[in-house]
């Protein structure tokens, strides 16, 4: 199991069969911990929620994940990929479970719950942002409490109404977009992949330049060499790069330690940056609304050789940023 691109995995009532050949060491590798405290490897086996190879913090854990299989009716991957129903639903008796099992009322009946907005940061851009668009979700469960697995035994399929949040007119309806990707804000990029080769900045970067006491654009710079003195100058393609420079691209606008410069922006939701470091410095970036309602700082510690850099800057709530003229300082110390 992965971890997500955004949010976090929730899982509830889940079994754990056929364990073996993958185990459960890919889970360590999160971030954030799964959600899957009411999994029966979890809840009934007792296992590290992150893996066998996670820490433990001094909790004692199984080792031992058990075969449920055998209370169901049938698991196979023939059945599985077999003729499907006439309504669409998997074969009929695949993870269903048998009468009398012990799963049947052992799980956790999932009730008011409430699902997070995995997305719901972009809206603080936007004075008529909503609190997020999560739902709360109710699954019906038949018995003392929920089954583990995907059917309820003696229930209808888990045939339930998914109430997704309704405008309340803060905003137009608009129609949906099915070619993107769930997102509906707009997004613009005012200089993309820049590159600094010119010997005079063009025009379309250079308006949004409007100060510091950086020394500027070095169209031909490649990195530091070994030796550690002055720079590499590009030549042609057979120009051998500075020290780890890597597959970076000649020309650069150099920030000498403890300078900086300015941009200044019709809006600022997040700076993207191939850097170049000469030793150990930290990038800051100071930003402020021209009318002075709003502010901040953020700041990374990059080593040595070239790093992307990615950096959203925001506040709660901020006032609507199409706006606000938006200035940010970028530092290198």
């Amino acid at each position: 199991m992965e971890a997500p691109d955004y949010g976090n995995w929730v899982l509830r009532n889940c079994v754990g069969f056929a364990y073996g050949s993958q185990k459960m060491e890919r889970n360590s590798a999160f971030t954030e911990k799964p959600d899957i405290d009411f999994c029966t490897w979890t809840t009934l086996d007792n296992t590290n929620p992150l893996g066998e190879k996670a820490s433990t913090s001094g909790t004692t854990y199984s080792k031992t994940v058990n075969d449920y299989s055998s209370e169901y009716e049938d698991l196979s991957y023939e059945t599985a990929i077999g003729p499907r129903q006439a309504n669409g639903e998997l074969p009929l008796k695949f993870g269903r479970l048998k009468a009398g099992s012990k799963l049947i009322d052992a799980g956790t009946p999932i009730t008011d719950f409430k699902t997070v907005d995995a997305h719901k940061n972009h809206y603080n851009y936007s004075d008529n942002a909503p609190d997020n668009w999560s739902v709360t979700l109710n699954i019906p469960y038949v018995g003392k409490s929920a089954d583990y697995g995907p059917y309820e035994y003696g229930g209808d399929d888990n045939a339930y109404t998914l109430v997704m949040p309704k405008n309340d007119g803060t905003l137009e309806d608009e129609a949906v977009d099915d070619t993107d990707d769930g997102k509906y804000y707009q997004v613009e990029t005012v200089v993309n992949d820049y590159l600094f080769q010119d010997e005079v900045i063009a025009d379309n970067v250079k308006k949004y330049i409007t100060g510091g006491n950086a020394e500027g654009v070095k169209p031909k710079y490649y990195g530091k060499p070994s030796s550690g003195k002055g720079s590499v100058e590009y030549v042609d393609e057979n120009t051998t790069p500075g020290k780890k420079y890597g597959s970076a691209s000649y020309g650069a606008y150099y920030l000498p330690k403890t300078t900086n410069v300015e941009f200044t922006l019709s809006s600022l939701a997040q700076m993207q940056s191939n850097i170049y470091c000469t030793g150990g410095r930290t990038l800051k970036i100071d930003w402020k609304y021209v009318d002075g309602s709003g502010n901040g700082t953020a700041s990374v510690n990059l080593s040595e050789g070239v790093a992307w850099v990615d950096r959203r800057l925001r506040k709660a709530k901020a006032h609507s940023l199409s706006t606000c003229l938006a200035s940010a300082m970028a530092y290198m110390s």
